[in-house]
Order: structure tokens, then sequence, then C-alpha cells
């Protein structure tokens, strides 16, 4: 008879547990808790073992934090292991929901170690590079550089710019779209050959006003579909980018509110 050990480590061999939820705010994808458990529950039977999850509130230093520790048994012996969660405030959320929240992230990194699944992109998605966040000082930063090549005619400089963004994971959008109000459409040689552009592009305020209406559409969705984890994510990404509107909005729809 195969012991605990042995039974968890086949396990952790043959699961697989692809990030197969995609965030259409931030252009990445993850995985959650509820995709965790639907690809292990078929290697529980037939290795005859099963989980257990429980979570209480811990106090280190001046912070609460959501300890969560996953179990797997055979029923003579268990192998457990804990994931942590900051009880940290958030904007539109009441306690009961930040809790919830952060019971869902301690859960799920508990699980992850148990059954050793990495927060890497999987070979099978669509997007396996390393996640790479661009902060709003390095867009600021990028934004000038643009405007500069505008007036310069620096095309060559401008394309690195669009390059950099567009390889990105995820993409920075907003470069992309400011090169194109600038100098038109992306061509790759676009440095090697003059060329004139006559574009009637949208205004900084109608790209900042699309973004927003996207962010809330998401939300929206998030709302429907009780993704705590997306609406947080989606909340993350336009504080990042100063969307105020979407953050309000965020506030008033999981508050319950009117929006």
């Amino acid at each position: 008879m195969k012991t605990l050990t042995e039974k968890l480590g086949h396990i952790q061999v043959e699961l697989h547990a692809p990030k197969n939820l995609t965030n259409s705010f931030g252009k990445y994808n993850y995985r959650n808790l509820e995709s965790i458990l639907k690809a292990i529950k078929p290697l529980l039977e037939t290795t005859k073992c099963a989980i257990t999850i429980t979570d209480d509130i811990v106090r280190i230093g001046d912070r609460n934090y959501v300890k969560s520790v996953a179990c797997i048994s055979d029923g003579d012996t268990n192998i457990c292991t804990t994931g942590f969660a900051w009880e940290e405030p958030r904007k539109g959320m009441d306690s009961a929901q930040v809790t919830g929240a952060c019971s869902s992230y301690a859960r799920k990194y508990a699980m992850n170690g148990l059954f050793s699944i990495d927060n890497t992109d999987d070979a099978d998605t669509q997007n396996n590079k390393t996640i790479n966040h661009v902060t709003k000082a390095q867009k600021d930063q990028s934004a000038a550089i643009l405007d500069r090549c505008k007036e310069t005619g620096d095309l060559k400089k401008a394309n690195e710019v669009y390059e950099r963004a567009s390889n990105n994971n995820p993409p920075v959008e907003i470069l992309m779209q400011k090169y194109v109000n600038l100098f038109g459409e992306y061509k790759d040689n676009i440095f090697k050959r003059p060329t004139t552009f006559i574009v009637k592009a949208p205004t900084a305020t109608q790209q900042r006003n699309a973004l927003i209406v996207k962010a809330k559409a998401d939300l929206d969705v998030a709302k429907e579909n009780g993704d705590l984890e997306a609406a947080t994510n989606i909340y993350e990404e336009a504080k990042d980018d100063d969307l105020l509107q979407v953050m309000d909005y965020h506030a008033r729809l999981f508050e319950g509110g009117s929006v």
C-alpha cells in the first residue's frame, strides 16, 4: 500500500490546473481556487484521499492576516501547508468582503504549496511570458519620449517605445495607442522610408474614457459572476492608472449602492 507521501507525489505529477481565466482589463491569465479544486477532485478519488481547508485570523505585528491551512489525508496521516493573506482595508469593500477575498487568496496559495502548483503562466496558455506590470511613472516617462519624438521627427526612437510596449506582458496599450495617435498605424520599417500620416485620432480624453467604459463593463461581469478576485484585480489596475471613476464605480457596485 502506498504511503500518503507517495500518493501526494502522484497527485502533484498528474495534476494539471492551467490558468484558464482571463482578466480582460489587465490582459493576463490566472487560476482561482475553484479551478484547482475542480482539477484535483478526480485525482483524490483515484488515490482515496481527501483534502480539508480551514481558515483562522492571526495578528502579526499591527496587521491581521487570514491564515489558511490546506491538508490532505488518507484516513491515517495528514500533510498540511499554510497560506497567508493580509486583511488590507479596500475602498468599496466592507469587512466581510475583504475577509472573503483574503480567504480565497490564502486558500489558493496554501493549495499551491501543498500540490506544488507554480505561479507562472502555463505552457498551454496564450501568454506565457513573465508578468511585468509597468508603473504609472514608467508610462509617463515613455509617453514623454513619444512626445519628444513627434517634435523631433525621431520615428526610429518612437518605434522602439512602441515595440517595448507591445512586447510587454501585459501590453501597455495606452502607450501603443498614443503612438498611433501621434504617428499613425505602426509599421516595423517606418524609419526606413518617409511616410505621411493623415489620421483623425481620438483625443487623450477619448482614450481615457474608453478605458473607463471597458473597466466598468468588466466590473459588471465580475459582479454578476460573484468574482471578487477579478474585481479586485480591476480595481488595482485602475488605481495604477489613476482611473478614479473606475475606483468609485467599484465602490458603489460592491457596496450594493446605486450606480
